[in-house]
């Protein structure tokens, strides 16, 4: 669809509100451009579209990339509130339409176009006579989502309307782009702060473990070379780093309520680890599984040598790396609790990433997510970080 226009073949009137209006863009440009809230943004964007195209309704929808829907987040109008949240699936209606094909609409009779999603109107009680919808493009021609606006009110709408109306979707899409952008390197700001307070905490617990270690050696028993003690008085780091100073060979056996496992040295070196009951891990997910259990016992073996080698990484990256991830697991575990159910989204896109398809796939709706867990064959923070990805990507509901 050709977006040009011979401003010298317009008639003097014509041309001066054709310029009077790109002024007004102009204008628009600098007051979307000076907020970097998206949802002032937004509500900005929908606003000027309306008055600029002299439309009774405007609506903005952003692109999902998990699913590929649109997800109508602000909408102007009569019934406009009730269209705000409104997902249509990819491909549907005129707007779905014009996300997949990126190419700008004129409907002037939605009635005689077979495209046309009546659902919206039958929610917002608004009755949609003609529709201009352009689609939004960011950096690298990606579609992030559509702009539309229904019902001019004077006239309908013409190829000035839609050079103005695109002109005015590339602005709002730069200017959502640089507000998304801005919230990533936000949150990228706070995750380090996050993990660098994770660190320095990790690090004041390793700089006490000297002393820990001291305490624990007068405390545990020695019988016949099987040394023995309590989780919750010796934690798994401390007693790996006491052996690794002391440059022991033999092997832990832990031992909590629910799980067991034992971990191998070899001069002060892990180098095998194993769970020894469901779900089986071994090497260095076995490792971080174990790192983090602070309840039971634990016996060492002197001597006593596996004969496989399945992990790698110095014991003090063992450590920092189980401690870390098992503080991110304590998040994760309140955002979704063990005890819920994860119940599967019907529709599943056609191009989700084939590891991502086998995890959901692999779980069981009548069970627990512990209970799943239990089942696979990830340690507890890589199966509730993709627990995770699949709730965000509205992929499964946990019950």
């Amino acid at each position: 669809m050709s977006l040009e226009i011979d401003i010298e073949s317009l008639d003097r009137d014509a041309a001066l509100q054709y310029v009077k209006r790109f002024q007004v863009l102009l204008e628009i440009n600098a007051n979307i451009n000076s907020t970097i809230d998206l949802e002032v943004l937004l509500r900005t964007i929908i606003d000027v579209a309306a008055a600029v195209m002299d439309a009774e309704a405007s609506s903005l929808a952003l692109r999902e990339a998990a699913t590929g829907e649109l997800v109508f987040h602000l909408a102007s109008g009569e019934g406009g509130k009730t269209v705000e949240s409104l997902r249509l699936p990819k491909g549907q209606g005129i707007a779905g339409w014009v996300a997949e094909n990126g190419e700008p609409q004129i409907v002037p009779d939605v009635a005689q176009d077979n495209r046309f999603f009546k659902g919206v109107d039958e929610k917002s009680k608004f009755v949609t006579r003609s529709i201009m919808c352009v689609p939004m493009r960011r950096s690298g021609d990606k579609i992030i989502g559509v702009l539309q606006v229904l019902n001019k009110r004077i006239g309908t709408f013409d190829d000035q309307d839609l050079i103005l109306f695109t002109s005015l979707a590339n602005i709002a899409a730069i200017a959502i782009e640089n507000s998304q952008l801005y919230s990533i390197l936000q949150q990228t700001m706070d995750k380090l702060k996050e993990d660098n307070a994770r660190l320095n905490y990790i690090l004041a617990q390793l700089q006490q473990s000297e002393e820990e270690v001291k305490r624990m050696k007068s405390q545990m028993q020695d019988n016949d070379g099987a040394v023995t003690g309590s989780l919750s008085i010796f934690i798994p780091p401390n007693i790996l780093q006491m052996l690794a100073n002391d440059m022991k060979t033999g092997t832990v056996y832990l031992k909590t309520p629910d799980s067991q496992g034992r971990i191998a040295l070899r001069k002060g070196e892990v180098y095998d680890a194993e769970l020894l009951q469901a779900p089986g891990l071994t090497g260095n997910s076995a490792v971080y599984e174990m790192i983090n259990w602070n309840e039971g016992s634990f016996s060492f073996k002197e001597a006593e040598q596996s004969e496989l080698s399945t992990v790698q990484g110095s014991i003090m990256h063992l450590i920092i790396e189980g401690l870390r991830r098992g503080d991110e697991l304590k998040v994760l575990m309140e955002s979704y609790p063990a005890a819920k159910k994860p119940q599967k989204s019907k529709t599943i896109p056609a191009d989700l990433e084939p590891t991502v398809l086998a995890f959901l796939e692999a779980l069981d709706p009548s069970q627990t997510l512990e209970a799943n867990w239990a089942n696979g064959g990830l340690d507890h923070h890589t199966y509730y970080s993709a627990i995770k990805v699949l709730v965000d990507g509205r992929l499964i509901e946990l019950v």
